[in-house]
């Protein structure tokens, strides 16, 4: 079973990210590296595919770990409220 090939233009098409990002990535190691075929370069649909599920999976980790600190307690004020509220008319 021959792979479906992608070139730069079907990436920025896809991809929520500029050409120079994509370029970017590939040098930090992010983003898988194409493969040239003469002055063009193309990358295996199946990687990318591979690197969005990927970026998804991570991502969805990070969202799950940075939500648990920051959840906020509800307080019940009552009557701490009033009084907190009572004051501050007064003062002004």
């Amino acid at each position: 079973m021959s792979d479906r090939y992608l070139r730069m233009s079907d990436l920025t098409a896809r991809l929520p990210i500029s050409r120079p990002t994509i370029y970017r990535l590939i040098k930090r190691g992010e983003m898988p590296k194409p493969i040239k075929l003469g002055s063009s370069s193309v990358w295996p649909q199946r990687e990318i595919e591979r690197w969005i599920e990927t970026c998804s999976a991570a991502r969805d980790k990070q969202v799950k770990r940075t939500r648990s600190p920051h959840k906020r307690e509800k307080v019940d004020l009552g009557d701490d409220l009033d009084a907190l509220i009572e004051e501050w008319v007064t003062r002004h």
